[in-house]
C-alpha cells in the first residue's frame, strides 16, 4: 500500500455558502463549487466524516449550461469513488 502524506489544506478564495451538500446523495457527501472569470462552474465532491482524512472523491467541470443535476457519468465515478473511501477507512481504521 503506498504511504499517504498528510499535508494542511488551505482554504481560499471561496466563502462557506460555496459548500453544499450534493442533492443527489443524502449523508457525507458534500461538494465545493467554484466559479471562474468566464461563468464556468467547478465541481470537488468529498466526504469529510472520516476520523483519519478528508477524501476527494471527483473534480470535474460542470458542462451543462442550467440546472443544478451531475450528469450520470459523474455520479458514478462518485459513487464508485466513495465505496472505495468507505473500504480505505475501514482498512485503516479496522471499523
Amino acid at each position: 500500500m503506498t504511504e499517504v502524506r498528510r499535508k494542511d489544506v488551505e482554504w481560499l478564495g471561496s466563502t462557506i455558502r460555496d459548500l453544499r451538500s450534493l442533492p443527489e446523495y443524502a449523508g457525507p457527501i458534500n461538494e465545493l463549487r467554484e466559479n471562474d472569470e468566464q461563468n464556468r462552474t467547478y465541481r470537488l465532491v468529498y466526504v469529510a466524516t472520516f476520523d483519519e482524512a478528508v477524501y476527494i472523491l471527483h473534480v470535474f467541470n460542470k458542462k451543462s449550461a442550467h440546472g443544478i443535476a451531475t450528469s450520470k457519468s459523474d455520479q458514478e465515478v462518485i459513487s464508485r469513488r466513495f465505496e472505495e473511501a468507505k473500504r480505505m477507512h475501514a482498512e485503516r481504521t479496522g471499523k
